[in-house]
C-alpha cells in the first residue's frame, strides 16, 4: 500500500505543501468520501482517488492465497527445498514475500503480498492478529486442556503463552487460536501438555479463511472483500 501523501508526493509530483492544502480545502475523495489524513493508505483494489473531479490512477499490490502442502518452507528461495512462491510457478512476481511463518511439516493457508505495511501488521504478535489452526494429536485430548490454553501454557524453559482458545473437536482432533508467533509454538504448547502433534493446519490469519475448495498446492488471488478485511486488521493496529 501507499500512503495519499507519498502517493501524491512521488507519483504524481506534488509538493508537501500541496497536499496539505489539498487536504485542508476538502478537495481530496477517496471512494466519494472526503479525506483529510496524508497518511490514509491506498490501493487500487479497494480505492479510488478523486482531487477536484479528476481520478488518479492507482497503484495495486498482489495478494495470493495459497494452501501450503507439507515439505514446502515458508520462504522466498531455498536451494534443495520448494517454497511457497515455487508453488505460484509463473505467477510469482518480484516483491511477492510469504507473511509469517508455517513450518515445513506444516500445511494450510499462506497468504503472500507485496505489501510491505500490510505484512509488518500482521506479522506482529504485538498486534495479537490472531491464528487458528487444526492440530491432530497423538494422545488422546481431554475438556481440561480448554482451560489450561486459556490461562496460557507454560513451556518447560519458564516462558508463559498469552492465554490460547482451543476447542476440543475430537479425540484426538482440535482448533487452537493465538495472538503469538514463535517458533514452533503450537507443537510446543500441545507437548507441553503431554500431547504430541502428528498434524497441523493452518485455517485462517485474522478473519482470512482458507478457502476450502483449495486442495494442497493450489492458490488463487484474493477477492476484493477479503483484502478490505486484511486492510480493517490494519486499520486497528494503526
Amino acid at each position: 500500500m501507499m500512503r495519499l501523501e507519498t502517493y501524491l508526493v512521488h507519483q504524481q509530483h506534488w509538493t508537501k505543501k500541496q497536499v496539505k492544502q489539498a487536504l485542508i480545502n476538502h478537495q481530496v475523495k477517496v471512494n466519494h468520501r472526503v479525506v483529510t489524513n496524508p497518511s490514509f493508505p491506498l490501493d487500487g483494489h479497494l480505492h479510488e482517488l478523486e482531487i477536484d473531479g479528476k481520478v488518479y490512477p492507482l497503484p495495486s499490490h498482489r495478494y495470493w492465497m495459497l494452501y501450503k502442502p507439507t515439505r514446502v518452507l515458508s520462504a522466498t528461495t531455498d536451494c534443495y527445498h520448494k517454497t511457497v512462491i515455487d508453488c505460484l510457478q509463473e505467477k510469482a512476481t518480484p516483491g511477492l514475500v510469504p507473511v509469517g511463518r508455517l513450518d515445513k511439516d506444516a500445511e494450510g493457508l499462506v497468504l503472500l503480498t507485496d505489501n510491505g505495511q500490510l505484512t509488518y501488521a500482521l506479522s506482529q504478535a504485538k498486534y495479537h492478529v490472531t491464528k487458528t489452526y487444526e492440530v491432530w494429536t497423538k494422545e488422546p485430548l481431554t475438556s481440561y486442556l480448554e482451560d489450561l490454553f486459556q490461562v496460557g501454557i507454560i513451556f518447560n524453559d519458564g516462558f508463559q503463552c498469552q492465554p490460547a482458545q482451543l476447542v476440543i473437536k475430537s479425540d484426538h482432533c482440535a482448533h487452537v487460536t493465538i495472538t503469538e508467533g514463535k517458533r514452533h509454538q503450537v507443537k510446543k504448547m500441545f507437548l507441553s501438555v503431554g500431547r504430541k502433534v502428528i498434524r497441523l493446519k493452518r485455517l485462517s490469519i485474522g478473519d482470512l479463511q482458507l478457502d476450502t475448495l483449495l486442495q494442497p498446492g493450489a492458490f488463487r488471488v484474493l477477492t476484493n472483500e477479503e483484502i478490505s478485511k486484511l486492510y480493517q486488521v490494519l486499520e486497528r493496529v494503526r
